[in-house]
Order: structure tokens, then C-alpha cells, then sequence
């Protein structure tokens, strides 16, 4: 087992964070322990620009970089930023081999995170996903990430609750929208996202949502606000009716 937090404090430290905004909230718990750990190095976040927004008003991260690889053009700007950067450290929290290979091509001096996928030997080291019967064993992906830091020896902190931090400007903003639907400030609100990137092989039925809606209406005397995305108005109108 590594021992990061006995050694010389890293001058950068890259986080390449989850792909998915999901996942991204799961893994805040892993970036409270890396920015605790670390509280002498300029931690940097490397993100997708849709899930930035989760994280750019947290106080985890010194700088935010937007992974933009998905061209040839991108990808090489992309290592010639993170070169700049002179990372001494990188945590690489997605399973893949490329985000792996970023992290090396971007001169990173140590690697970790998980050994899968064929990439053990882009990494300085990590944890290996727990097997059952040769199948990974699924986990919570909040305590999915947080064995990074167990493995580099951190502190790691007894609970791994979720945080999210919004500035005041977005609170603002967020109030008068509230305030645009009618919804008084004492008033319970709950949100219910029936949509998926990939469609209806990631999404519960419209129906079951609408019932969910009623069942949370009916207890807490609660009103729901539904949010959809570009392409999802026809599974909106279905949750609604």
C-alpha cells in the first residue's frame, strides 16, 4: 500500500473525474479527502464541460479543465495543457484505459487509481476492483472511489455523504425560478428526472415516475418538479399525464 500522505506534499495534483454527472456527485467525498490531504498543492479537476457545473463552485479544486478529447485536435491540446501543468500527482477516477493514458501522456510522474482494463501498466499504482466468483462485485460508487484513497493511505473521513456547493449568484438564480413556478420558499420541492443519455434502456417506465409523483405528493404534501433534456419532451408529457 502507497503512502502518499507520509511523503513530501505533490506540487499539482490532477484529478481526472468521473465522466457521467452522476458520478460525479458520488465521487465529491473522494475530492474532500484529496483537497484535505493535500492542502499545500494545487489541486486541479479534470472534467467533462456538461458535469462542470457540479463541481466548479465546491472548494475541491484551484482550477477546473475542460476534457474536451473527443478529436484528434482535442486530445493533443489537451496533453500539450496538461504538460504545461507539470502534474506531480494524478488520481484518475474513471475505469478507462484512455483516461489512463491521458493522465501519462500528460507527463503525470505518479498514476493511481483503479488497475483494470487492461491499464496496470500506465499505473504507479492502485486498488484492484473486488471479484466474486471472477465477476467485479458492485459497490457504491461513492465507496468505489474513496478505496483510491484508502489504498494511497489518506485520511480518509468516517461518513462518504455527498456534497454539493452553489455560489450565491446560482442560489439567487435559483430562487427566482422557484419563484417563476409558483413555489413558495417553505414549500417542500422534489425533483424527478425520468430521461437517460442513452434512452430507454437506462430509464425507468414514464408511468412508474408518474406514480412515484403521487405517492411523494400524497405523503409529504410535496410539489414535484420535473426535469427533462433536450430530446425528452415526449417522456415529460407521458410522466405528466
Amino acid at each position: 500500500m502507497a503512502a502518499e500522505n507520509n511523503q513530501i506534499q505533490p506540487r499539482t495534483v490532477l484529478v481526472a473525474c468521473p465522466n457521467w454527472v452522476g458520478d460525479v456527485v458520488m465521487a465529491t467525498p473522494t475530492f474532500g479527502c484529496l483537497r484535505e490531504s493535500f492542502p499545500q498543492s494545487r489541486v486541479i479537476g479534470l472534467i467533462r464541460r456538461y458535469a462542470r457545473g457540479v463541481v466548479e463552485d465546491g472548494p475541491w479544486f484551484d482550477d477546473i479543465i475542460e476534457q474536451n478529447d473527443k478529436t484528434a485536435r482535442g486530445f493533443f491540446d489537451l496533453i500539450y495543457q496538461l504538460r504545461r501543468l507539470k502534474p506531480d500527482l494524478a488520481v484518475v477516477l474513471p475505469n478507462s484505459f484512455r483516461s489512463a493514458i491521458i493522465a501519462r501522456l500528460g507527463g503525470a510522474r505518479r498514476i493511481y487509481g483503479y488497475r483494470r482494463n487492461g491499464r496496470s501498466i500506465l499505473m504507479s499504482g492502485g486498488p484492484r476492483p473486488r471479484r466474486e466468483n471472477n465477476h467485479i462485485t458492485p459497490r457504491p460508487m461513492a465507496e468505489y472511489y474513496m478505496e483510491i484513497c484508502r489504498w494511497l493511505n489518506l485520511d480518509v473521513p468516517p461518513q462518504n455523504k455527498p456534497r454539493l456547493y452553489i455560489s450565491d449568484a446560482m442560489l439567487t438564480k435559483g430562487r427566482r425560478l422557484i419563484e417563476r413556478y409558483g413555489i413558495a420558499p417553505d414549500e417542500m420541492v422534489i425533483g424527478l428526472n425520468p430521461g437517460a443519455k442513452f434512452g430507454g434502456s437506462k430509464c425507468w417506465p414514464p408511468e412508474y415516475f408518474a406514480r412515484l409523483a403521487e405517492l411523494l405528493s400524497q405523503r409529504w404534501n410535496c410539489k414535484i418538479m420535473l426535469f427533462i433534456g433536450p430530446g425528452e419532451a415526449d417522456i415529460g408529457r407521458q410522466t405528466e399525464q
